[in-house]
């Protein structure tokens, strides 16, 4: 983690927060998956379909953040 918050560059909304927070969240979770693929359990194919929906979602997810950080951010909205 940083100790320069990018805040003081530039304003940050909630919603561009929780969807980074989100998808770090959705990071740890396809770890996770993949260990278990890897692992050769019983349970790869299982691990296996819910990585290729999770990628999916995060990519749905990445636009999302894609789009909140194009979007103008004026001070009223960061508050």
């Amino acid at each position: 983690m940083s100790h320069y918050p990018l805040s003081d560059l530039f304003p940050v909304t909630d919603d561009v927060v929780h969807t980074a927070m989100e998808l770090k969240a959705l990071h740890v979770l396809e770890g996770v998956l993949l260990l278990e693929i890897l692992g050769g359990s019983e349970a790869a194919f299982e691990a296996l379909e819910g990585l290729v929906i999770l990628h999916r979602d995060m990519e749905r997810r990445y636009g999302r953040l894609e789009q909140l950080l194009a979007a103008p951010v004026t001070m009223k909205q960061a508050a």
